[in-house]
Parts: structure tokens; C-alpha cells; sequence
């Protein structure tokens, strides 16, 4: 850490952005619930909700559903 400050810099900022971006664009800016099992749970789906959206945003609403339909077929 302190022998390379610039990195540990970086990995602060790369860090940080998924969960800014879940405290503005799902208004989670605190927990709801209390107790270390019902915050894990709640914590899952805000990152549950957070990879689904990046996964839109990467491949677009087509392709996420070609590759949800082909996985469900057993």
C-alpha cells in the first residue's frame, strides 16, 4: 500500500462505483432491515438487481433474453 500509492488509488475508484451507483439509481442509500441475516439478503438483491442491469447495459435486452431461454432448456 504504501509503496504504490497510484495503485492503491485506482483500486479505491474501481472499488467505489458499483455501490454509488447503487445508492442513486436504487435509491439504497440505507438498509431497511436489521440483523446480519436480513442485511446479507438485502445486500444480495440490490447486487442481484446491479449485475442484471450491467448485463443490459453490456448486451443489450436481445441477446440477455437468446441466452436466458437457451439456459432454461434442460
Amino acid at each position: 500500500m504504501l509503496r504504490e500509492p497510484k495503485k492503491m488509488a485506482l483500486r479505491k475508484s474501481l472499488a467505489e462505483n458499483p455501490f454509488g451507483t447503487m445508492r442513486r439509481a436504487f435509491n439504497q442509500g440505507y438498509l431497511l432491515l436489521k440483523g446480519l441475516r436480513e442485511v446479507s439478503g438485502e445486500v444480495g438483491y440490490t447486487m442481484l438487481a446491479y449485475n442484471i442491469r450491467r448485463v443490459l447495459n453490456i448486451l443489450g435486452l436481445g441477446l440477455m433474453r437468446f441466452f436466458w431461454k437457451s439456459g432454461s432448456k434442460k
